[in-house]
């Protein structure tokens, strides 16, 4: 599902998707991920979205990772549905805050996160001055 959804998300750097061995130990074999913490919606067989949280280096707190709905599932609800489960299983672990980020420009993500409750945070600004200008 990563795969299908990455291309439409914006992104501040050109994205690369990894073929899955390389995912499998970037991702799957991280020291922060853990398999409980990763929330699917299925329709059938077929996975509609997902949403995961990661450990944080606070013990108190966790973060969110990608949360991704294929085309085909968005505006029906699957992504704050996939938020809300996320928040629900963080507070049962026993985790004092949950932190997510997101891209300016993704306003549809921004609502449900401020929707489902969370808050601003002091912003960093990233600067980029080009030093080499591609022949």
């Amino acid at each position: 599902l990563e795969r299908d959804v990455s291309p439409d998300m914006p992104w501040t750097d050109p994205i690369s998707i990894p073929e899955f061995n390389v995912y499998k130990q970037h991702v799957l074999a991280h020291p922060k991920f853990n398999p409980d913490s990763w929330f699917l919606v299925l329709d059938g067989n077929h996975i509609a979205g997902l949403n995961n949280l990661w450990k944080s280096e606070i013990e108190r707190g966790i973060n969110t990772g990608l949360t991704g709905v294929r085309r085909e599932y968005r505006r029906k609800g699957v992504a704050t549905a996939l938020k809300h489960t996320c928040i629900t299983w963080a507070m049962n672990q026993g985790y004092e805050w949950i932190r997510t980020d997101n891209v300016a420009t993704n306003t549809g993500m921004l609502s449900i996160n401020i929707r489902v409750g969370f808050k601003f945070m002091p912003a960093w600004l990233v600067y980029e001055k080009i030093i080499r200008e591609e022949e």
